[in-house]
């Protein structure tokens, strides 16, 4: 009995492989925005080109080991990129889920909003586009063209507008790149930041600095230990092929496990 107890918990043992820890990316965009510099030469109005691009798009993602990303492209999931990439990956055992990262034109913000949206693989893409397009005042005018696209001027203030977001589907709310451009820190002054992150609840944050965090918590808006209970990430933000999962902040890759 000793032996069979012994030789039991040894299989139990080789079964559990204990933490898996991957490498995820949830702020990645495609070749289908005017900000990602395509290669040389290339001709996106050659479907062959263009899967040849995704195939090296998704070696960079295999190369830089991320097993988990997400492609936010700007006020709508550009549906053939998407489905390019991620059908690529697959094969690679990479999941790829569709993100949007919101431009917004907002009452009161002085250089507009970025916001990142993280939806579930099996979304109906056209119709989270044209949900996206009916949040805009003028409905009429396209948000996306060709790869560019143009600021949602939102008919809702920003707190409403997630909430519109989240009775509709199930998703993530990052906060981007909150120190720089177009982040949320930089948009607003301390005291609304703080008050935001406090009505909006975003899911996560990401990278933000020690002096950064020491602004917002004096306000006295957020709770003290408010960024110990929020997830931080570190997301690439690629604007070309070579910048996925290869950008460094401090010496140190940004990436999340």
């Amino acid at each position: 009995k000793r032996m069979e107890m012994r030789e039991l918990i040894f299989m139990n043992e080789k079964k559990c492989n204990g933490a898996n820890w991957m490498k995820v990316d949830l702020h990645l965009h495609s070749p289908g925005v005017e900000s990602f510099t395509l290669p040389s030469g290339i001709d996106l109005s050659s479907k062959n080109e263009c899967e040849r691009l995704a195939g090296e798009y998704v070696k960079k993602l295999e190369e830089a080991q991320i097993r988990i990303g997400a492609v936010a492209d700007y006020n709508g999931v550009r549906k053939e990129w998407f489905e390019l990439i991620k059908n690529k990956a697959k094969y690679k055992g990479i999941l790829i889920f569709p993100g949007v990262e919101l431009s917004l034109k907002l009452t009161g913000g002085k250089y507009g909003l970025h916001l990142l949206l993280i939806f579930e693989q099996d979304i109906n893409i056209d119709g989270l586009n044209r949900f996206l397009h009916s949040l805009d005042k003028n409905p009429q005018e396209p948000l996306v063209n060709g790869r560019e696209h143009r600021d949602i001027e939102s008919r809702l203030e920003l707190e409403k507008l997630i909430s519109k977001v989240r009775e509709k589907y199930k998703c993530l709310v990052i906060v981007p790149h909150p120190e720089d451009d177009k982040g949320l820190f930089r948009t607003f002054n301390p005291s609304q930041t703080s008050k935001y992150l406090m009505s909006v609840k975003p899911d996560a944050i990401e990278y933000i600095s020690k002096q950064g965090k020491n602004k917002l918590i004096s306000t006295n808006e957020l709770i003290s230990d408010y960024f110990k209970k929020i997830a931080i990430l570190e997301n690439s933000d690629p604007k070309s092929l070579d910048d996925i999962g290869t950008k460094k902040r401090d010496g140190k890759l940004r990436t999340t496990y």
